[in-house]
């Protein structure tokens, strides 16, 4: 055995005497980088013969997979791309690129973890040469409120040399802030903001809102003299506070829009976002503006708050409040309002047209992957309406053709609506004992209050649930193919076409397949040859001018996205490129392996054979025939043996004293057909030893006579010295 670079060649290691050992392990070497490298090895019998054969190339690689991007969580669905975390229990959605210039990437390893070392419903899944992985987790597999969670990508290549790296940290949550509300004591001023404007200074106290899994990191405030609008404060007024902050009261002074007047009656309004986006529900209160001025000029006029707590008006049909338990309406009030709803908001003109999404990007894709949560948002659609009546939103949501809230809320103890003020979006997440159901459509309702008795109802197109990726079908199979895609190709003998065909391999119940991703490669998985490219939604490819490898075995692999982004992969069974003829053996003239010089048969004759191969796709069948002559002739017939290495021909005419030939080809699985290989002949002998009775006898002295006995392989001399012959 030796090493070197190119075959039969030992400019590596020196021929080793390996004795009759049929494996060896060298080391000590000191083997080239970005060259290829074969093994070479002779194999002697005990006449010194030998045969040598090389091994294919290998080339050496020292190097692990480099990290191009390193692997990071795709949060932008419905998420907010900027945070830290995700609201999100369900799913999981990571990407990341590794590349590897000397062996190609051959798989990688997914794990999750906690920093605190818990159990997680991803540990070491294996996956191919893809760089992306999304998992939708049912309601027993869901991640934990507030644990911190990262992601360790391993990458391997084919030399086993693998790297890993890990994302950054996420923080879960998909519990809103816990509600608080405003406090005492608040103030107010006014100043002189211009030439002929009066405008206030107001201070507002809260406190109350927190949320341990991921904290507090912006509250939304309006002011407003009625109850759901926000024209004090010129909109929605933003505060920030420091995550790290872990005070629960605080105070933010406003410039108002105009000034306050004393007696005035004001609504404010505030609510709270954690550091994964989820916001919490409003929190309102009304005051009274209190003055502490002696004058009641209007300059320089100054006071306090002062929080209504009791006795409060109802401000809506539904008898919503500011002095009521949080979250209730202000039930023991009595009201003589009814609440009417405006049928067919969408053809009247007087009504503003609300689209309603499902998401925060209104993309309106119509189907999700969660099984935990359900985000949406809407907007006014057509500007020529009306769109300053819209006093405030509500939402909800539910099962497609249930009640309002069915399905999401607990009807008996839960109020299916939820004000949101002026706000346009929302996120709603299931607690841990309910789940959005597979296969089952929900709808995401917006209530747009024109007045305090009237309202519009839209809703969002129905929102499917998918948890899975598209599934195999049974029976089906990706094929390497002609271009009719009507065979299945195991070994080919051209090397420049080649088509790939997975006609009705993948099946998607709930969505719908978006595209399909195509590789090829010399492992399963692998795109070592052709890198995965999108090809749409074609349900076959055929590639030209390939550049393959004779003796090589190729794979095609498929990966079929739907429109959530869950995949699933189908690999073909591969397919060898031999464009060798099948190797010539050795032919003996008997059925047992072994040459006669005479057989006495007029009527059968045996071969048998060995030696015969093809290491690429196998031998099919041997193919033999005897004829008279040592040459073929053209007229001479073949009779197929199968994969038999011997064949006995009956009921023949064969002639005394001729001598007969017998020969044998193969075939390989592709159709090359071996060089004829043919046997000694053999004569044929039908009549016994003549015998001789001798009359009389002469004497002789000292006669030395040769007898000769020749046959086609050897020569053997009698010599006798005798004084009589008989």
């Amino acid at each position: 055995m030796c090493i070197g670079t190119s075959p039969e060649n030992c400019d590596i290691l020196e021929r080793t005497n390996c004795l009759l050992r049929s494996n060896i392990i060298k080391t000590g070497l000191s083997l080239p980088l970005h060259t290829p490298v074969f093994a070479t090895v002779t194999a002697f019998n005990k006449l010194s013969l030998n045969v040598t054969k090389s091994s294919d190339s290998f080339f050496v690689d020292e190097t692990p997979p480099l990290v191009l991007t390193r692997p990071f969580f795709i949060v932008e669905e419905n998420n907010n791309p900027w945070k830290i975390g995700q609201w999100d229990r369900s799913v999981l959605h990571i990407q990341w690129e590794f590349i590897d210039e000397e062996s190609p990437i051959v798989r990688h390893y997914v794990s999750l973890a906690t920093h605190h070392e818990g159990h997680t419903p991803v540990e070491n899944i294996q996956l191919g040469a893809e760089n992306n992985f999304k998992i939708s987790l049912d309601g027993r597999s869901w991640l934990h409120n507030g644990d911190t969670y990262f992601v360790t990508v391993t990458g391997c290549n084919m030399a086993g040399l693998c790297i890993s790296e890990s994302t950054n940290d996420l923080i879960v949550d998909s519990t809103a802030p816990h509600l608080g509300g405003f406090k005492l004591p608040m103030y107010w001023e006014n100043f002189n903001g211009s030439v002929t404007a009066w405008k206030s200074n107001i201070t507002l106290s809260w406190y109350g809102f927190h949320d341990q899994e991921s904290e507090i990191e912006r509250y939304f405030i309006t002011i407003s003299k009625t109850y759901s609008g926000n024209e004090i404060t010129n909109g929605v007024t933003t505060v920030n506070v420091n995550v790290s902050d872990s005070k629960t009261e605080h105070s933010y002074t406003f410039l108002t829009t105009d000034h306050l007047e004393r007696d005035d009656k004001l609504y404010l309004t505030i609510w709270a976002e954690n550091s994964v986006g989820l916001k919490s529900s409003l929190a309102r209160a009304s005051v009274f503006v209190l003055s502490s001025s002696s004058t009641a000029d209007v300059t320089n006029q100054r006071g306090t708050l002062e929080l209504e707590k009791h006795s409060c008006d109802i401000h809506y049909c539904n008898k919503d409040c500011t002095c009521a338990i949080i979250g209730k309406p202000c039930v023991e009030v009595q009201s003589n309002s009814t609440c009417e709803e405006i049928g067919n908001p969408l053809e009247d003109e007087d009504v503003p047209a609300i689209q309603v999404f499902n998401g925060l990007n209104e993309k309106s894709t119509n189907i999700t992957a969660s099984s935990a949560c359900l985000s949406g948002s809407w907007k006014v659609i057509d500007g020529k309406r009306n769109t300053t009546s819209i006093l405030r939103f509500e939402w909800s949501m539910g099962l497609q053709y249930h009640h309002f809230g069915e399905g999401i809320f607990d009807l008996k103890n839960e109020i299916p609506w939820n004000d949101v003020g002026l706000q346009s979006q929302v996120v709603h997440c299931l607690p841990v004992n309910r789940s959005l159901i597979a296969r089952e459509k929900y709808v995401i309702y917006v209530r747009a209050w024109l007045t305090s008795d009237n309202y519009a109802t839209f809703h969002s197109a129905p929102i499917l649930v998918d948890h899975s990726p598209p599934s195999l079908v049974r029976g089906r199979t990706v094929l390497d193919s002609n271009e009719l895609c009507n065979v299945d190709f195991d070994i080919i003998d051209w090397m420049d076409t080649i088509t790939v065909c997975w006609h009705g391999v993948f099946s998607e119940q709930q969505g719908t397949i978006v595209n399909y991703f195509l590789a090829m490669g010399t492992y399963p998985s692998g795109d070592d040859t052709i890198q995965r490219q999108d090809v749409g939604l074609n349900s076959s490819f055929t590639f030209s001018n390939l550049s393959v490898t004779h003796g090589t075995k190729y794979f095609f692999t498929i990966t079929s996205y739907n429109n959530v982004d869950l995949h699933s992969l189908a690999v073909s069974d591969g397919f060898i490129v031999d464009i060798d003829d099948p190797i010539s053996g050795v032919v003996y003239n008997t059925p047992s392996h072994r040459n006669a010089p005479y057989q006495s048969s007029t009527s059968t004759i045996g071969l048998s054979w060995h030696g015969f191969q093809d290491k690429v796709s196998g031998l099919r069948n041997y193919y033999v025939a005897v004829s008279d002559t040592p040459t073929i002739k053209a007229d001479i017939n073949f009779t197929n043996t199968g994969l038999s290495t011997r064949h006995v021909f009956r009921n023949l005419e064969l002639k005394h004293g001729h001598k007969y030939y017998g020969f044998v080809k193969s075939l390989d699985n592709v159709g090359h057909q071996s060089i004829v290989a043919v046997s000694n002949g053999i004569k044929i002998d039908n009549t016994p030893p003549t015998a001789y009775i001798c009359q009389t006898y002469v004497a002789f002295k000292h006669v030395s006579e040769v007898v000769d006995a020749i046959d086609n392989k050897s020569e053997l001399n009698f010599q006798c010295f005798l004084e009589h012959i008989i």
